[in-house]
């Protein structure tokens, strides 16, 4: 039976294994990728690659999310959570199994209205359970006899202190603190309670849980990887290569020729059997390497985007242009390249629930009881914009002591927890080119034909890079309209790049917004606010972090922008 309907872009980004779904007036917990395709495992044809990205992860493929089309009628299965309910009717508070008929009607009461419980308890670990009401209301002590709960609400106010949770021995409490940091210290250890799992789908735990609302943002946040496709892989020979891999991947190396020749009659190729030869000899020295790193694959992508795509490769998923002759750009940048075309893989590797925040390193939950030789993820084929940013002008500026006492402030201040310590290493260049792409989102999402959710920006950034590349986000019809790429085109760079940094000048709530201090989640933002420089965090890769206006237009405290001297 379905119940529901989510986007595939939904399940790697909101709603994947482990996850909270609302559906009407009850709560579901998405099953993990075991029970997806049942025993089998997907299919061959469901699977599809992406050669660095599959190396980046450790697997062999990947597949979308199942879906209910007429091609496969599987839907994303689920599963009840919380497991405990309450009634509108009675108050009566237990499991849906004991207080249902099976209809979502109360067995006592027959009242309409079995409302899930609001409340859940985790722990960093990922592990997740319904909150334990008994414990809390005879403090952490169960006691001997039947109990019986009830949960009413006195309705004075929308406070956890109007609801009341009544034992049938007598003893009651409101729900005031639940949620607090060590809460459930003395109350209930983590039973490492795994649901979308399996059986058996719990493990010890030594952690405190804490208590949440079932809808907070730190029950379930998505752990991702992504990869453009870039040459050699994202031509015709890749994508040959790729249909084909299961088979070709076994051949011995003697007869390969023979046995791609015979493919190709199927598959005809342009390439012929040289050009895919040359892709499977590329693609078993990716499988035989060093599994590639994070900062390997930007440094090979930003390589990419400096390059020209040929006019003979436009056939390709990664086409590279240049402006039309004589279109300006600012001083300050060094070029700007149009990708007409792009192939982009969004891998779920995992998923991480934050219970205090204050843990040194995401740990990271499994989407399966064990490891798969394939992850969840969605293809998105669209088109982007290029900026890269003249390094030396950069070098020349964040090397300004100034600049340097800036960056620094928001270094020593940053809060230290498991989102932040997986953010990239603070620097002025960092903030910049960050705070730079989030206002031209905003400014082209005035002027390009897209929404700001469907642009989303790729940030390259180290010692040796500085650029930006702003594309689509968009999964349906090729994602591309050509508004981003127009952009690049009749002068409306130079307009639109104006424009931006004359919006990031002010705020309407400035001054307080430049002139604050660290802010924001875990101190890790200088210098913006909702009024100007945050997005939504779909579109940023850094969930709105590390972003400071002063890093643009210079700030009240003298540090100079790196595009002060427009502004003079």
């Amino acid at each position: 039976m379905s119940l529901g309907e989510i986007r595939q872009a939904q399940v790697i980004s909101t709603y994947g294994p482990g996850s909270l779904i609302p559906v009407g007036g009850e709560s579901f917990m998405v099953a993990g990728t075991d029970f997806w395709f049942g025993s089998g495992g997907p299919e061959v044809h469901e699977i599809f690659h992406e050669a660095r990205l599959e190396s980046h992860l450790g697997v062999q493929g990947f597949v979308k999310p199942p879906t209910s089309d007429k091609e496969n009628s599987r839907d994303l299965p689920v599963i009840r959570f919380p497991k405990w309910y309450s009634c509108s009717g009675c108050n009566r508070l237990n499991t849906y199994t004991q207080i249902s008929d099976g209809d979502g009607k109360c067995t006592l009461c027959g009242s309409e209205r079995l409302v899930p419980s609001r409340f859940v308890a985790f722990c960093d670990s990922g592990h997740i359970s319904d909150f334990p009401f008994s414990r809390w209301v005879h403090q952490g002590v169960e006691g001997a006899g039947k109990h019986s709960l009830s949960l009413r609400n006195e309705g004075r106010s929308a406070g956890l202190n109007d609801i009341i949770i009544s034992c049938g021995c007598g003893k009651s409490r409101s729900l005031q603190g639940a949620l607090g940091k060590n809460a459930l210290k003395n109350i209930s250890k983590c039973f490492g309670d795994r649901p979308w799992l399996p059986p058996p789908n719990s493990e010890p735990c030594e952690k405190s849980p804490r208590g949440s609302q079932r809808g907070a943002s730190g029950v379930w946040q998505a752990s991702t990887s992504s990869s453009i496709s870039i040459p050699p892989w994202s031509g015709q020979a890749s994508r040959f290569v790729d249909r084909f891999w299961d088979v070709l991947a076994a051949i011995p190396i003697e007869a390969l020729n023979a046995t791609i020749a015979k493919l190709i009659v199927r598959l005809p190729l342009p390439g012929g059997v040289d050009e895919a030869l040359a892709a499977v000899n590329n693609r078993k020295a990716l499988n035989d390497g060093v599994p590639i790193d994070e900062s390997t694959m930007r440094r090979q992508e930003f390589s990419a985007l400096q390059r020209v795509t040929p006019q003979a490769e436009f056939d390709r998923d990664f086409v590279c242009q240049l402006p039309p002759p004589g279109e300006l750009i600012p001083a300050q940048i060094s070029r700007i390249h149009m990708i007409s075309r792009l192939r982009e893989v969004r891998a779920l590797k995992g998923f991480n629930r934050l219970s205090s925040g204050d843990s040194a390193e995401m740990l990271e939950a499994k989407l399966s009881s064990s490891h798969k030789h394939w992850l969840p993820a969605i293809e998105v084929s669209g088109e982007g914009l290029f900026i890269e940013f003249d390094i030396q002008k950069i070098r020349i500026w964040e090397a300004n002591e100034k600049v340097i006492h800036r960056t620094a402030l928001l270094d020593a201040k940053m809060e230290k927890n498991a989102l932040t310590a997986s953010l990239p290493k603070v620097s002025a260049r960092l903030l910049l080119i960050h705070t730079f792409a989030h206002a031209l989102i905003d400014q082209w999402s005035l002027e390009c034909g897209y929404p700001a959710s469907a642009l989303r920006e790729r940030i390259y950034v180290d010692n040796e890079m500085a650029g930006v590349l702003i594309y689509t986000a968009t999964s349906d019809s090729h994602g591309s309209l050509g508004g981003i790429v127009g952009m690049a085109k009749g002068g409306r760079f130079m307009r639109s790049f104006k424009e931006a940094l004359q919006r990031s000048s002010w705020c309407s709530n400035d001054p307080v917004c430049i002139e604050s201090g660290p802010n924001g989640f875990a101190n890790a933002n200088l210098g913006v606010c909702h009024s100007c420089a945050l997005i939504s965090e779909t579109s940023c890769e850094m969930r709105n972090l590390l972003l400071d206006r002063g890093m643009l237009i210079g700030s009240p405290d003298g540090s100079p922008g790196f595009f002060s001297e427009m502004f003079k």
